[in-house]
């Protein structure tokens, strides 16, 4: 639109137009830059939304979590209180009841004992009880989680039970009838308090640690001081001394000793007892040795190995 001529030469009109566009343009950028601000205030809004919608999802995971590891520590509280209870319940009867059921009740026990910690308080307990019975219960079990592992291996591994066991030898060593033959060797053959086997409870004991295939030293008999020849109520024929690789059969019960006793030998000097056997047991006759008592006796002793146990 052309502006008239009147409206060209009036100065008054001229500024009230300059002045309106002006203000058009001060609208227009001002709708610009508002529409801008909002934009940019709805993209923050919305992240800060989603940036809380990933903090609150992140927190109800890691309290999922927390219940989760909550209940485990629950669960696994009353297992142990109920595996606790058990121990208390039955401590009489591990500690002194009949062998067999206290090998039940060990077994027992063991089926409830989840974690390695809660095995090795019956391997404790085992120990503790001086009992060579509960010893054998608990290696067997332990064994038995690897079948192709070995019975010694299980004693190496659980250096409180090879302790147990060297303790349960030691006692009976001290007072089994079998030490007293091994250290009384010119007792007569014609006496009619020839020894006995040991106890049937102490035979027992040991007997159950000793495993077929085990190697050590046997009392055979004596060489009679004025004849020279073999006499022997441990084994059969009792005249006929035993030679290399030869089968012989226990008449009476033995102990096994880890090595050959030293020449002038005493209860005191005897080497470890690792085993015990009963008679009709067999062994195989791998070395035989004659060996000095403190008395002057001589006992005829063997290396063997044991063949089959009774």
């Amino acid at each position: 639109m052309v502006a008239s001529p009147e409206n060209q030469n009036n100065p008054k009109v001229s500024g009230e137009e300059s002045s309106s566009s002006s203000i058009s343009k001060y609208l227009a950028n001002v709708q610009l830059l508002v529409t801008i601000a909002i934009a940019i205030g709805s993209f923050w809004v919305s992240s800060k939304v989603d940036t809380a919608k990933a903090e609150i999802e992140k927190t109800k995971t890691e309290i999922d979590k927390a219940n989760q590891k909550l209940n485990e520590i629950t669960t696994r509280f009353e297992k142990n209180k109920k595996f606790s209870d058990e121990i208390s319940k039955t401590i009489d009867e591990l500690s002194a009841g009949k062998s067999t059921k206290a090998k039940m009740t060990l077994v027992r026990l063991y089926t409830l004992a989840e974690d390695p910690k809660e095995k090795y308080v019956l391997v404790n307990l085992a120990s503790a009880s001086d009992r060579a019975e509960l010893i054998e219960t608990v290696a067997s079990l332990l064994e038995g989680e690897n079948p192709e592992g070995l019975k010694e291996d299980v004693f190496t591994k659980y250096p409180i039970l090879a302790a147990a066991k060297a303790k349960v030898a030691r006692k009976i060593d001290r007072t089994s009838p079998a030490t007293e033959q091994e250290l009384n060797s010119s007792q007569s053959l014609d006496s009619q308090n020839d020894i006995k086997p040991l106890l049937k409870a102490e035979a027992n004991l040991l007997s159950q640690l000793t495993s077929e295939n085990l190697t050590g030293w046997v009392f055979l008999g004596r060489e009679n001081r004025e004849t020279k020849k073999f006499e022997s109520n441990v084994i059969s024929p009792a005249d006929q001394q035993p030679i290399s690789n030869q089968p012989v059969t226990l008449m009476q019960s033995a102990n096994i000793r880890q090595k050959r006793p030293p020449q002038y030998y005493t209860l005191d000097n005897l080497p470890r007892l690792v085993g015990a056997l009963r008679r009709g047991s067999v062994i195989k006759v791998i070395d035989v040795s004659r060996v000095f008592s403190k008395a002057g006796h001589v006992g005829v002793w063997a290396r063997i190995e044991v063949t089959r146990k009774t």
